[in-house]
C-alpha cells in the first residue's frame, strides 16, 4: 500500500497480481480459522472457570501441566 506508483510500474502487472493473490489467500485462511479459534478459546476458558469452581487445587495442577506442555512443544 505504501509502495510508490513508479515502483509498481517497474514491477509489472504479473508480479503485482501474484503478490496480491498471496495476500488474499492469507486473509481468507485467517477469516476461515478465526471463528474456530474464538469458539475453542471460549470453551477452554469456560472449562477452566468451571474447574476453578470445582477445585482450585486441580485447577492449579492443570495450569502447571499445560505450562509444561507449552514449554516442551514450543
Amino acid at each position: 500500500m505504501s509502495c510508490p506508483l513508479r515502483r509498481l510500474e517497474e514491477l509489472g502487472a504479473n508480479r503485482l497480481l501474484a503478490s496480491l493473490t498471496d495476500d488474499i489467500e492469507a486473509i481468507s485462511a485467517t477469516v476461515f480459522n478465526l471463528p474456530l479459534l474464538l469458539v475453542n478459546g471460549a470453551l477452554v476458558i469456560g472449562g477452566l472457570g468451571y474447574l476453578v469452581w470445582l477445585s482450585v487445587g486441580v485447577f492449579l495442577i492443570t495450569l502447571v501441566v499445560v505450562a509444561i506442555a507449552l514449554i516442551l512443544f514450543s
